[in-house]
């Protein structure tokens, strides 16, 4: 039996996140969500852009979801609008992390920002990337049911 932790980081500003992180602006902050989009499925959705200086937020997240889920983890990065080198490596972290847990991990991704890294590394091959939700829950290993589930999307802190 899989416990599901309902998660959600964020930096509630990019003036929160520059004074806090990076003397550099922040032009969208980092946030990830998770639900149970199907039975077995946890999907943690991340929006906003994974760089050295948010990439402790979404290593955090994926760790605990790994260590309270399975058995399917679903990153979906469809709404990342930059993903740098620090955000690669904690996929490919988590991706470990995942396999040694006995948890499937996957990855929705299908913007050029985020493809294009994932594509130079060949990470994206590693992690095994899908253009969208229905590709990724059709290659897990949980049983499908016909529509996900409804979810609450609590959307950014401060909105």
């Amino acid at each position: 039996m899989s416990t599901v932790v309902d998660f959600q980081v964020s930096l509630s500003s990019p003036s929160e996140a520059r004074d806090q992180l990076s003397p550099f602006p922040i032009l969208e902050p980092l946030t990830a969500t998770t639900h149970a989009a199907w039975p077995g499925v946890l999907v943690i959705t991340v929006r906003g852009e994974v760089d050295m200086f948010t990439v402790p937020l979404l290593r955090t997240c994926l760790r605990e979801q790994i260590r309270h889920s399975g058995p399917d983890v679903i990153v979906d990065l469809s709404e990342v609008g930059f993903l740098a080198a620090a955000g690669l490596t904690v996929l490919a972290t988590a991706h470990k992390a995942a396999i040694a847990a006995g948890v499937a991990f996957r990855v929705v991704a299908n913007t050029r920002p985020v493809l294009r890294p994932l594509r130079v590394t060949e990470l994206g091959a590693v992690l095994g990337c899908y253009p969208d939700l229905d590709s990724a829950q059709a290659a897990s290993s949980a049983p499908r049911l016909s529509e996900p589930h409804q979810s609450v999307d609590k959307g950014r802190a401060g909105q």
